[in-house]
């Protein structure tokens, strides 16, 4: 009886290991072949278009405040230009018929790029149309935006920002 119940359990094992087997060919169980680790390539494209989504959004508002900035420095320079062209009036009794970008660098306000002229160099204060009290500034930003300060005759400075 002890050989026949060793004979039995192991015919049943047997035809246990074949049902187990055609499960898992069927697919009706999932028989763990590996570990599975890391993300699958749907999750890593998701993430990417999350970033991209975020920089496409980003990059515009970084570039029109950079553009801001570059035209608040455009603007503060041609006021400090204007300043110094206004103490280089007052030094010579309102008469800027000798005013040279070299003597309001030199003398009066340093830390300004000026020129003489017309041009285009970003934050570089142009001096055209001095006369005995006229004279004309001009700045470009670094954006490209061109402002400009007026000095007519017996007129307050006029400004196009």
């Amino acid at each position: 009886m002890i050989l026949y119940d060793n004979i039995l359990v192991e015919r049943i094992a047997a035809v246990m290991d074949s049902i187990l087997e055609v499960m898992v060919m069927m697919g009706k169980i999932k028989k763990p072949v590996r570990e599975e680790t890391g993300f699958t390539l749907v999750e890593l494209m998701v993430v990417i278009l999350i970033i991209g989504i975020l920089v496409a959004i980003a990059i515009p508002s970084f570039v029109l405040l950079r553009n801001k900035g570059y035209q608040a420095q455009a603007k503060s320079s041609l006021r400090n230009g204007v300043s110094a062209a206004g103490v280089y009036g007052t030094d010579h009794s309102s008469d800027y018929s000798g005013m040279t970008a070299a003597i309001l660098h030199n003398q009066y306000e340093q830390s300004i790029a000026f020129a003489d002229g017309a041009g285009a160099l970003p934050n570089t204060v142009y001096i055209s149309g001095i006369g005995a009290d006229t004279y004309v500034m001009t700045v470009t930003a670094k954006d490209g935006t061109v402002y400009t300060a007026t000095k007519a005759a017996g007129l307050a400075i006029a400004y196009n920002f």
